[in-house]
């Protein structure tokens, strides 16, 4: 699986699951970090956790893909899942407004908003 097609799969499982705010960061190859971040917002602290747990899910089931790492699983207001490439970061609302990811990473920069493929 390419990174794109990686970063693709990511974003439909989040999207399918209702999270909010899906954005994109391309780093177009300028970070050692990763080449993308994908950011969404959770409608409260279960569904952040829900949206963590079922992406990690899908992604090894479905692609046989397992993050590399991952954070805040339980009871945290931010869920981080590291698979390499792509890094995937789950906020609760005023979570994701009080860090800012897209502004302290992107500098309004490569941000895209992610829009389902029909």
């Amino acid at each position: 699986m390419t990174t794109e097609e990686l970063r693709d799969k990511i974003c439909e499982i989040l999207d399918a699951n209702k999270a909010e705010s899906i954005k994109i960061i391309d780093f177009n190859n300028e970070s050692s970090v990763a080449d993308y971040f994908v950011i969404c917002t959770a409608k409260g602290l279960p569904h952040l956790k829900s949206l963590a747990e079922e992406l990690d899910e899908k992604m090894d089931k479905e692609y046989g893909v397992t993050p590399i790492h991952s954070e805040g699983m339980r009871g945290s207001k931010w869920a981080l899942l590291d698979y390499g490439d792509v890094i995937v970061h789950i906020f609760e609302e005023n979570t994701r407004m009080y860090y800012s990811i897209e502004t302290l990473w992107g500098n309004g920069k490569n941000v895209t908003d992610y829009v389902p493929k029909k």
